[in-house]
């Protein structure tokens, strides 16, 4: 009897400890029906938290609150958009969206990402100047990042998949990768232009927008290992 009764109280617990991150989870999408999303913006000190904070894992899928938020954020994409995360719409989850090559657009599906973790780098690295949705005009930041990379990640399904990403696709995906991870490229970015600035700059060639570098230029992905869970990196960095 009394076998059955702590057997009892640790079923009740566990299913107490489900139904909280069930919760926790209906808590992070809270995507009403058509609820208009919000760009969160680094400067706003309503939305600093969700934004500077690591991401929660997606637990259940395939899942209708997922697939309507994932619709939602599509829609945000529009041109020169390449992507966008689960964060930067308030959202706290592991996904984002990567807008298909040649040209971001609302009406092309893009390809989702979820609960991802980059298995494997390259040695090289190139650097970038990145701007970003939730960063509206703000100077645009130059950072390095893996020049390739080995995405596994999750669809929509649930599926498990892998993408092997090169060029603009893996710096996209780091982009938003670092978003999930917490913070921005203005944390880690030593230079900055103004986009008509740097527009200038570059027609001049006086800049580049993307270009080889080596370890010395800042790393839009720094403190980050390779094929670890955002949710394992948060815990040894103590985010």
């Amino acid at each position: 009897m009394g076998k059955l009764v702590l057997f009892g109280s640790a079923l009740l617990i566990a299913l107490i400890l489900l139904a909280i991150l069930d919760t926790s989870e209906q808590a992070a999408i809270g995507l009403l029906k058509n609820e208009k999303l919000v760009l969160f913006q680094f400067d706003n000190p309503e939305h600093k938290a969700i934004l500077n904070t690591p991401t929660q894992p997606v637990r259940k899928l395939p899942d209708k609150r997922i697939d309507a938020l994932i619709d939602a954020m599509q829609k945000l994409i529009t041109t020169n958009v390449a992507g966008i995360s689960a964060n930067q719409v308030g959202k706290p989850l592991q996904l984002f969206l990567i807008a298909p090559p040649p040209m971001a657009s609302s009406s092309v599906p893009a390809e989702v990402f979820i609960n991802p973790v980059i298995t494997k780098v390259s040695g090289q690295k190139v650097c970038f100047w990145h701007g970003c949705l939730s960063a509206k005009g703000k100077p645009f930041g130059k950072t390095a990042t893996w020049s390739e990379i080995t995405l596994q990640a999750q669809d929509a399904r649930g599926n498990t998949f892998t993408r092997d990403l090169k060029g603009m696709d893996a710096i996209v995906a780091q982009h938003e990768f670092r978003h999930l991870l917490g913070g921005g490229y203005h944390d880690h970015a030593k230079e900055f232009h103004d986009e008509k600035e740097l527009m200038r700059l570059i027609f001049q060639k006086k800049e580049i927008y993307i270009q080889a570098c080596d370890d010395k230029a800042p790393f839009l992905l720094s403190g980050y290992q390779p094929g670890e869970r955002i949710e394992e990196y948060a815990k040894r960095t103590g985010r």
